[in-house]
């Protein structure tokens, strides 16, 4: 196991069900004894969250945090106030671990202590049987549901000039293309470097809203300041994704998150020619994409999710720029 002391760290939001099924699986794994402790912050659940922690502190070594301010951001931050490992890894409250996730973090932090971050890959755990168009769509709508898998041999993660918002998951489906690196919700990063870096209150959900992108903006910004990152391909999790979730509703909510994160990030964009107050050339967008997505949807033409991406990626940078 590695030298250093490692901190699991959790947020969660009215998830009682999947978050208790997520502790199940810290409990189930190899060497989570050498963890100094698990931190659960509970970010103003109202649901049955608190008697799930209470059933599962007889199992794991774990401290509960209350975060009064609502935003995923908040909730991070607050973890790190008790987190009290060398190194912390987050995890989203509906994943299950794999039963070597935490020793293959471990090994790599022995081999690797300069990590400033590490990443591992995260699985789909479907509810029931996802509809057809989703199936065939996934590779390349995979950033949505948090997905990522960079292959079976590890690697370092290089930094990049531009700051993007998406994954290569969304750059297969035309957005803007930005480094590949983890995703929240199974990555970790060293407590040296994230007493240089905090997560941004201006980014992050809040509820079932906000922004997007809280933590590839801080693995960017420690990547910029020297640090290094790694990817661990053993260390796996599943990420369960609801019915409500396997919806177009879904994906148009979601992205348009997404396009709002760019807007939010792209300021160059606000000197755009105006219509009504509003980016002409998000309008453009926002008209073109909709009209390829009614036609395809229409017509039986798969591309129709590629146009629902592009045009709630539009739908969101003209709401924040509204």
């Amino acid at each position: 196991m590695a030298p250093m002391s490692i901190t699991i760290a959790i947020c969660t939001w009215n998830r009682a069900q999947m978050l208790s099924s997520c502790l199940a699986s810290l409990a189930d794994l190899h060497g989570v004894e050498n963890t100094v402790d698990v931190v659960v912050v509970d970010n103003n659940s109202t649901d049955e969250t608190q008697a799930v922690l209470a059933a599962h502190r007889r199992r794991l070594p774990m401290t509960i945090v209350d975060e009064p301010r609502q935003g995923l951001s908040h909730a991070r931050n607050a973890a790190l106030g008790r987190a009290t490992g060398d190194f912390v890894l987050w995890i989203d409250d509906d994943v299950r671990v794999d039963r070597g996730w935490l020793r293959a973090y471990a090994w790599t932090l022995a081999e690797r202590p300069d990590a400033a971050f590490l990443g591992g890959p995260v699985r789909p755990d479907f509810e029931g049987s996802p509809p057809h168009w989703l199936v065939d769509a996934l590779p390349r709508i995979a950033y949505a549901y948090a997905l990522i898998d960079l292959g079976p041999q590890p690697f370092e993660f290089a930094a990049a000039p531009a700051l993007a918002t998406t994954g290569p998951a969304q750059r297969r489906a035309g957005a803007p293309a930005g480094p590949d690196i983890p995703f929240g919700a199974n990555f970790g990063v060293s407590r040296r470097w994230l007493e240089r870096h905090r997560f941004s209150t201006r980014l992050g959900r809040v509820g079932a809203g906000g922004i997007l992108g809280e933590e590839s903006d801080l693995l960017r910004r420690v990547l910029a300041d020297g640090g290094r990152g790694y990817w661990v391909p053993g260390a796996g999790v599943t990420h369960r994704i609801p019915r409500e979730r396997q919806t177009t509703s879904y994906l148009a909510a979601y992205f348009a998150m997404s396009g709002a994160t760019q807007a939010l990030r792209n300021s160059a964009r606000a000197h755009d020619a105006r219509l009504l107050g509003r980016s002409r050339r998000d309008v453009r967008a926002y008209l073109s994409a909709s009209i390829r997505y009614f036609i395809r949807r229409a017509s039986g033409d798969p591309r129709w999710v590629e146009s629902l991406v592009q045009r709630s990626l539009a739908r969101g940078r003209l709401r924040r720029r509204s």
